[in-house]
């Protein structure tokens, strides 16, 4: 049953002060006096911190449609309206011995694991199960492990052999029933809801490894060579030859492979391994000896657009791979070490070596928030 409204005073003379009723969708709702000249923006405002969620994104709702921002508040006067919480996801970063986890829309603290005096001492890098957000993928030294946020407890540990804080060694499967742990020559395919692992030994070390998003196909890269594999099939589909690939990661459309190497170079290479468009660092920069590995690239969720960085730039670039050019570029605030995006693909979250996290609108590159830590993040994701 909904709560009762409850009211910020009982009584009120002033005829220009109104009452405008506002309920949560969970059916708690409060009454609020407010001038008939504010507009819905103030209300929403007020509404929030009746509430308790200063900081969170939200809309007004009059019969499912958004009320504008500028509707004065008399024409709301005998509505009932909702306020609805947006979802803006949650960020979690590595910062030292802890994984702290913060608001989407503000960088606000919301919990946090401290591993300092437990046997899980190095975590290096998280990942949000994509289909179950309460779950997180912690890869620490030679470990990995999943916390389960909704029971507070670890529910899932495997050892292996390469883990270290050099980059990220494993990847969610799309519908989060499946993680894949690189591990020197071997790609294993640990499968959660079987309790099984499949072990594909390589012909050469591996970098690194990506699950395209129906599950189908793998992209493998080594030393010498990326190698699409066949999971249902259990053959190699294709292979050719590259640079020493650090990163790979496939777009949500499955149409598009991004690699990124240790010379710098993004391509982005169809299906059919055939690289659409090639990203070089500068001639001079090159010829100066600057040049350095790709240090982070992420695709969004909705568009063929992929932000990527090396590990010296003070920016990071954001390729239109449909357009084949380059969208636009972030202000200097790097180094970068990790760069992920949220659901929409509105905004961007960043981690620099400078010990800072900054949150960004994906089209304009401003940035909207920042977060200043005690140590480097070298690793965060958002939940979806």
């Amino acid at each position: 049953m909904a709560d009762e409204p409850t009211s910020q005073s009982t009584t009120c003379s002033d005829p220009d002060i109104i009452d405008i009723s506002i309920s949560l969708v969970s059916g708690r709702s409060v009454i609020l006096k407010v001038p008939s000249h504010e507009k819905a923006k103030r209300v929403k405002q007020l509404a929030a911190e009746e509430f308790g969620l200063v900081g969170e994104e939200m809309d007004l709702v009059l019969d499912d449609t958004t009320v504008e921002e500028d509707v004065k508040a008399h024409e709301l006067s005998e509505a009932l309206l909702k306020l609805v919480v947006l979802t803006p996801g949650l960020i979690a970063l590595v910062n030292v011995h802890r994984v702290e986890v913060v608001s989407g829309s503000t960088l606000k603290p919301w919990t946090l694991l401290d591993y300092s005096q437990t046997t899980r001492r190095s975590p290096y890098h998280v990942r949000w199960n994509p289909a179950m957000p309460s779950q997180l993928a912690i890869q620490g030294r030679h470990l990995i492990w999943i916390h389960d946020f909704n029971s507070g407890e670890e529910r899932w540990s495997r050892r292996f052999l390469r883990g270290g804080s050099e980059q990220v060694s494993f990847q969610w499967s799309t519908d989060g029933k499946k993680l894949i742990l690189v591990d020197f020559r071997d790609v294993i395919v640990c499968d959660m809801e079987q309790e099984t692992e499949i072990v594909l030994r390589q012909p050469a070390d591996v970098m690194c490894a990506s699950l395209n998003p129906d599950g189908c196909l793998l992209a493998i890269g080594t030393r010498h060579e990326i190698r699409f594999w066949e999971m249902e099939a259990g053959r190699q589909q294709l292979s050719f030859r590259t640079e020493p690939m650090t990163h790979l990661l496939w777009h949500a459309s499955g149409e598009y492979l991004a690699g990124g190497d240790e010379d710098g170079t993004v391509s982005v290479i169809s299906q059919n391994g055939q690289v659409q468009w090639e990203l070089q660092q500068s001639g001079a920069a090159r010829d100066l000896g600057l040049s350095d590995s790709v240090s982070c690239l992420s695709w969004s969720p909705v568009q063929c657009v992929l932000a990527f960085a090396a590990g010296l730039c003070t920016t990071f670039q954001v390729f239109d791979a449909t357009r084949g050019q380059m969208a636009w570029k972030s202000p200097g605030l790097g180094p970068f070490q990790d760069i992920t995006w949220n659901r929409d693909g509105t905004k961007l979250v960043v981690a620099c070596s400078d010990q800072s996290v900054h949150l960004l609108h994906a089209t304009r590159g401003e940035v909207l928030c920042s977060l200043e830590l005690s140590g480097v993040v070298n690793s965060l994701t958002w939940s979806t």
